[in-house]
């Protein structure tokens, strides 16, 4: 697919956005094995040294999931036709929603890596890796609601 090539279908764009998914999730495992690894060889360093770190990465983690909520919700929104998100606004906030859960958890496995022991630090990369594992794209939104559905009115009660 070259860079002027539109996302057409909700096929393409579920496939696409699933492979990106598997190899986001793949790099974020791959890099905290790599961080687990590396860092309990070493020299560990206090929790006072990494403190701020810390506090960022929490900060971080826990506006990543409602803030790419809202931006991919925003997008949802401007792509909107039909009953039903285009695939091409599909892709964009689905994306952008996995990029900055990525980029959170990202941070709290480099916080981990300067920690280099077991403790506070391990708990964040693997509850955001889980969130990011959670958002897996299944293209729910780009199927139309069902209408009747939406139309029907609950029975009114209160008549008599």
């Amino acid at each position: 697919m070259n860079q002027n090539q539109q996302i057409q279908t909700p096929e393409q764009a579920a496939k696409i956005l699933r492979l990106i998914w598997g190899m986001m999730l793949l790099g974020q495992l791959a890099f905290f094995a790599v961080a687990l690894v590396v860092s309990f060889n070493g020299e560990p360093a206090t929790f006072e040294s990494v403190k701020i770190f810390y506090i960022i990465a929490v900060v971080l983690g826990l506006m990543s999931v409602p803030m790419g909520s809202f931006i991919r919700m925003q997008i949802y929104k401007k792509h909107w036709v039909n009953n039903a998100v285009t695939p091409q606004g599909y892709f964009i906030g689905s994306l952008l929603s996995m990029a900055i859960i990525e980029g959170a958890a990202l941070f709290s496995i480099v916080v981990l890596f300067l920690h280099g022991q077991i403790g506070p630090t391990l708990a964040l990369p693997i509850a955001l890796m889980g969130v990011f594992a959670m958002n897996y794209p299944n293209g729910k939104p780009m199927q139309p609601s069902n209408p009747d559905f939406i139309n029907n009115q609950p029975p009114d009660l209160l008549k008599k």
